[in-house]
């Protein structure tokens, strides 16, 4: 198991150092990190310095104290899709694929696995087709391994169990283009266990439905991990959609053993899965405030010391 650490967001360097003390001391090993593409190549020529500073602060913190770190990249610069914002995919496959090599060749042997985009069947993060997506992948994938051989390449973490999306993903020709299938089911406030009528691509037993697809396609042995999941502790207002409802602290404490346990005994197909997420930040809203394992002022939550039970006893 592992956690979002989102250490390249705006903070200080103790508040990041904290943070990342405090994961270890739970018994985490593991943590993915964001590296944006927007942030470290502003400019088409050269790269940002104070950026790829932070991202080896970052990288080195986790893997000071024994930490593995998942990059995942993301966000595309101005200057490469015409200034049409962050989630437009860039006009040029290639200048994406430079960027890929040269990342995981600067961090090699330091970080494991790269997650090319986050999830791109949502709007927010990617506004374009599945089929664009999938150039994108195959133009990273042998740029990433060119820079490392041996990193792993993620598919950009789903929303949800979207096997509708990754229908059409390896439609567009996916297969050969990772190492490792990437999901995050989060499920508002339904406990783990909820049942999936077959349709239920949000949840998490609706991840056969991801294997069964990319057996069909002879994807079957490659490894699921859960690049974000998480319930979020928080009131729950008249007229909420379900994804935005929220559970009780102790609640989210139970969900997060209770949530593991599932994984590992009913879908071991599924080899990983980070919580989301760290920590939460002061001005956030309640969602994503709630997701924190640790407060803002990094105090312990009951789903801390559930992640640290689970994790060391």
């Amino acid at each position: 198991m592992g956690v979002q650490f989102h250490c390249t967001w705006s903070q200080t360097d103790e508040r990041r150092a904290a943070i990342a003390t405090r994961l270890a001391s739970a018994g985490v090993r593991s943590v993915r990190i964001d590296i944006g593409w927007h942030s470290l190549q502003p400019r088409r020529r050269g790269l940002s310095d104070w950026h790829v500073r932070l991202a080896d602060r970052c990288v080195n913190l986790a893997r000071a104290r024994g930490m593995e770190v998942l990059g995942t990249l993301l966000w595309t610069p101005a200057w490469a899709n015409g200034g049409r914002g962050q989630s437009v995919p860039p006009r040029r496959r290639a200048d994406f694929a430079r960027f890929a090599r040269w990342t995981a060749r600067h961090f090699r042997g330091r970080v494991g696995a790269w997650e090319i985009w986050n999830e791109p069947n949502d709007r927010s993060f990617w506004r374009s087709s599945a089929r664009q997506y999938v150039r994108l992948l195959r133009a990273a994938y042998p740029a990433i391994k060119a820079g490392d051989r041996n990193a792993l390449v993620v598919f950009g973490g789903l929303m949800q169990n979207d096997d509708r999306f990754l229908a059409r993903a390896y439609a567009a020709g996916a297969q050969g283009a990772f190492d490792v299938m990437a999901t995050h089911p989060y499920q508002g406030n339904a406990p783990p266990e909820a049942a999936d009528d077959g349709d239920d691509w949000w949840l998490i037993a609706h991840v056969p439905a991801i294997h069964e697809l990319m057996a069909r396609y002879g994807d079957g042995a490659l490894p699921i991990w859960f690049t974000e999941l998480g319930w979020s502790a928080h009131a729950n207002p008249p007229g909420l959609p379900f994804w935005q409802l929220g559970v009780t602290p102790q609640e989210q404490a139970d969900y997060l053993a209770r949530g593991m346990a599932l994984i590992e005994s009913r879908y071991p197909y599924v080899e990983k899965a980070f919580w989301y997420k760290d920590a939460a930040r002061p001005g956030e809203n309640e969602l994503q405030s709630g997701y924190g394992l640790l407060g803002s002022d990094l105090s312990a939550r009951p789903a801390y010391w559930a992640l640290k039970t689970l994790l060391l006893g």
